[in-house]
């Protein structure tokens, strides 16, 4: 009866994981998964350095398929593989590259490679598409170029992490005046907005002062109206010509609903 027992207890005990590897640490990989993905990395070299965007863009995800194994523990051998594409020839690739190296993979390494990317976009802003295409559109079509960017902008809410929030918040407010409320720009504010520390919210607020064209302002009113309704905010400003004072004062008053700081992003998600 004893072994029974002993048995239904196993039955009824939640089954590991199986993307959770015992050995491994999240600031450590164990020794079989490590050279596991260094074998792998290894033989993928030759397709990740092709000629041919379509199997770099394969070996790719390849690559980032090898932390499925030890998702409690995502090594950096990996992450830098995925972060190296981020300047590679053709913007699909990047495009892939920056989506895949911050799904799950080794906090440090995503965030200090999506902060590089936020600087140099933010250094070259006045020829940016151009520096992106190239002069003969070798790297992608201006098309190619703005899609990477708002999926640049879009990747940021999947890290909370401080240095990301000041650059992107940097980022935002280096943008021109007609990019306000366009894509990019709506990308950049839902990712501060996703991340919701007293300085995001700053830095799309301060997007609505001196805007002219009512459409593109009005979409970034109602991206911080939408903040309000999901914490329980009843009062909110109403849109005119005040609106970005008032949304000020209404965050000078609301402020502790709001984390002033997020911290160093460790990988590990408040499912709270």
């Amino acid at each position: 009866m004893s072994n029974l027992l002993a048995l239904a207890a196993l039955i009824l005990l939640p089954a590991a994981p199986l993307d959770e590897c015992e050995a491994c640490r999240r600031s450590k990989v164990c020794t079989p998964h490590k050279n596991q993905d260094k074998a792998e990395l290894k033989r993928l070299a030759p397709l990740l350095a092709s000629k041919d965007a379509g199997q770099r863009m394969s070996a790719l995800s390849v690559v980032a398929e090898l932390t499925e194994e030890h998702e409690n523990a995502p090594g950096k051998d990996v992450a830098k593989v995925l972060a190296s594409a981020l300047a590679d020839d053709r913007l699909e690739v990047r495009e892939l590259a920056i989506e895949l190296l911050v799904d799950g993979q080794h906090a440090d390494t995503a965030v200090t490679a999506v902060v590089a990317q936020l600087k140099w976009f933010e250094k070259n802003m006045w020829s940016l598409v151009g520096s992106m295409t190239g002069p003969d559109n070798e790297h992608g079509t201006p098309e190619d170029a703005m899609q990477y960017l708002e999926a640049s902008m879009r990747a940021c809410r999947e890290l909370p992490d401080d240095r990301v929030v000041k650059a992107l918040s940097s980022l935002l407010g280096a943008y021109p005046a007609e990019m306000r409320g366009e894509p990019v720009a709506m990308a950049a504010t839902h990712s501060l907005l996703e991340l919701q520390t007293q300085g995001a919210l700053e830095a799309v607020i301060k997007q609505l002062a001196k805007g002219k064209d009512t459409t593109r302002l009005r979409r970034i009113h109602m991206s911080l109206v939408r903040v309000a309704d999901e914490k329980e905010i009843e009062k909110r400003p109403a849109f005119g010509d005040k609106v970005e004072r008032e949304w000020t004062v209404w965050l000078r008053k609301n402020k502790r609903a709001f984390p002033a700081k997020l911290g160093k992003w460790d990988g590990v998600r408040d499912e709270g």
